[in-house]
Protein backbone atom coordinates (compact mmCIF):
# COMPACT_ATOMS: atom_id res chain seq x y z
CA UNK A 1 0.00 0.00 0.00
CA UNK A 2 1.53 3.73 -1.09
CA UNK A 3 1.22 6.74 1.28
CA UNK A 4 -1.54 8.03 -0.61
CA UNK A 5 -3.84 4.77 0.37
CA UNK A 6 -2.74 5.03 3.50
CA UNK A 7 -4.14 8.88 4.28
CA UNK A 8 -7.43 8.21 2.14
CA UNK A 9 -9.58 7.20 5.27
CA UNK A 10 -7.73 10.15 6.91
CA UNK A 11 -8.41 12.79 4.25
CA UNK A 12 -12.30 11.71 3.18
CA UNK A 13 -13.16 12.13 6.96
CA UNK A 14 -11.44 15.75 7.13
CA UNK A 15 -13.13 16.43 3.93
CA UNK A 16 -16.80 14.90 5.70
CA UNK A 17 -16.21 17.34 8.57
CA UNK A 18 -15.22 20.07 6.32
CA UNK A 19 -18.25 19.45 4.49
CA UNK A 20 -20.36 19.63 7.22
CA UNK A 21 -19.34 22.47 8.81
CA UNK A 22 -19.56 24.49 5.35
CA UNK A 23 -23.06 23.28 5.46
CA UNK A 24 -23.92 23.95 8.76
CA UNK A 25 -22.74 27.64 8.53
CA UNK A 26 -24.59 28.10 5.62
CA UNK A 27 -27.52 27.09 6.79
CA UNK A 28 -27.03 29.54 9.16
CA UNK A 29 -26.27 32.16 7.17
CA UNK A 30 -29.38 31.61 5.07
CA UNK A 31 -32.03 31.59 8.62
CA UNK A 32 -30.53 34.31 9.58
CA UNK A 33 -31.20 36.12 6.32
CA UNK A 34 -34.91 34.53 6.38
CA UNK A 35 -35.05 35.78 10.06
CA UNK A 36 -34.40 39.37 8.89
CA UNK A 37 -36.80 38.71 5.93
CA UNK A 38 -39.43 37.84 8.06
CA UNK A 39 -38.82 40.84 10.47
CA UNK A 40 -39.06 43.16 7.59
CA UNK A 41 -42.29 41.82 6.58
CA UNK A 42 -43.76 41.63 9.73
CA UNK A 43 -42.86 45.14 10.85
CA UNK A 44 -44.13 46.63 7.45
CA UNK A 45 -47.15 45.10 7.37
CA UNK A 46 -47.50 46.28 11.36
CA UNK A 47 -47.51 42.11 12.57
CA UNK A 48 -44.01 42.59 14.28
CA UNK A 49 -43.95 43.15 17.76
CA UNK A 50 -40.80 43.91 19.98
CA UNK A 51 -40.26 42.17 22.88
CA UNK A 52 -39.47 45.26 24.93
CA UNK A 53 -41.42 48.36 25.98
CA UNK A 54 -40.23 51.82 24.58
CA UNK A 55 -39.49 52.96 28.15
CA UNK A 56 -37.51 49.97 28.43
CA UNK A 57 -35.33 51.02 25.12
CA UNK A 58 -35.12 54.62 26.15
CA UNK A 59 -33.33 53.45 29.44
CA UNK A 60 -31.03 51.14 27.66
CA UNK A 61 -30.21 53.35 25.32
CA UNK A 62 -29.47 55.81 27.98
CA UNK A 63 -27.55 53.10 29.45
CA UNK A 64 -25.45 53.01 26.43
CA UNK A 65 -24.59 56.37 26.03
CA UNK A 66 -26.97 57.22 23.54
CA UNK A 67 -28.69 60.22 25.61
CA UNK A 68 -29.73 62.29 22.19
CA UNK A 69 -31.86 59.60 20.51
CA UNK A 70 -32.95 57.99 24.43
CA UNK A 71 -34.31 61.86 24.82
CA UNK A 72 -35.63 61.81 21.31
CA UNK A 73 -37.56 58.46 21.72
CA UNK A 74 -38.90 59.66 25.04
CA UNK A 75 -40.22 63.20 23.52
CA UNK A 76 -42.03 61.08 21.40
CA UNK A 77 -43.75 59.10 24.39
CA UNK A 78 -44.53 62.10 25.86
CA UNK A 79 -47.18 63.33 22.96
CA UNK A 80 -50.43 62.33 22.57
CA UNK A 81 -51.57 60.31 19.88
CA UNK A 82 -53.36 61.30 17.35
CA UNK A 83 -55.33 57.87 17.27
Amino acid sequence: MNRFQALLPSLHQASRNSLRLYATQTAQEIAEIKGLAYNEVERKTGLYKPEHTLEEQVNYMKSQGMSCMAECLSQCLQRPSNS
